[in-house]
């Protein structure tokens, strides 16, 4: 009891005062991502059903993009930023007319933020790689390193992988030397987790000599390689 009768006013008030001021803090923190999560809501279903694979209609994919847009006032995310671009992209290809480029140009911006943010991310490296690819009409060298980037920060990505590796055989000229290894060693991995999604991913995009290459070391691969070839006139 002693003890209590020591704690003088002024000392009562300078412990109320720092509650009071790590609330206030703690409130002001918390205000902007609340907000931001607010902002976010119209155009959460639409990325839900991306993500799982499905389709979404040209409004609500503008309505997704203009969420972003205003949560990006109250929010720094990279996870936000890989949404705009996402949205982007697939505004621009669900034109009549072919991709949109003012469309496909946000959604790079959108994804060198995203970067910026989180650079640890092999998805969104990839879509900066399709971007680039859409916006000078092919390949090119900062197509091909987002791709390398996309790669180290993410080898094994099974829902990736095949997709991935169709924009690598595109961009295979733009690749440094050394970055060839990352690619061969994604069709090692992609070989032993489905052949035939392998062969249709190198037959779109004329890269089966890349796979020839990548199996010259392993005989018996490469047989079967050869004769899975033969047999879809490849």
């Amino acid at each position: 009891m002693a003890r209590r009768k020591n704690i003088t006013p002024a000392r009562r008030y300078l412990t109320l005062a720092g509650v009071a001021i790590a609330g206030l803090v703690l409130l002001y923190l918390a205000v902007p991502r609340t907000i931001g999560a607010f902002q976010m809501l119209p155009g959460n279903r639409t990325i839900l059903e991306i993500a799982r694979g499905g389709d979404a209609d040209r409004d609500s994919l503008e309505v997704l993009a203009a969420s972003r847009r205003r949560a990006a006032g109250w929010l720094d995310s990279g996870r936000l930023w890989s949404d705009l671009a996402a949205a982007e992209l697939l505004i621009a290809e669900s034109g009549d007319a072919g991709a949109d480029q003012d469309s496909i140009r946000r959604a790079a911006s959108a994804l060198r933020t995203s970067l910026r943010l989180a650079p640890a991310s092999p998805h969104a490296w990839t879509r900066l790689a399709y971007a680039e690819m859409l916006l000078h009409d092919g390949p090119t060298d900062a197509a091909a390193s987002a791709l390398a980037m996309s790669m180290l920060t993410g080898r094994y990505e099974p829902d990736l992988m095949f997709a991935r590796l169709e924009l690598c055989f595109l961009a295979w000229p733009n690749f440094a030397i050394g970055d060839r290894e990352l690619v061969l060693d994604q069709v090692a991995l992609a070989w032993r987790k489905s052949p035939k999604r392998l062969l249709d991913a190198a037959l779109a995009t004329d890269g089966t000599s890349i796979l020839r290459g990548a199996f010259a070391g392993d005989p018996a691969i490469l047989a079967d390689l050869e004769r899975r070839l033969a047999r879809r006139g490849g």
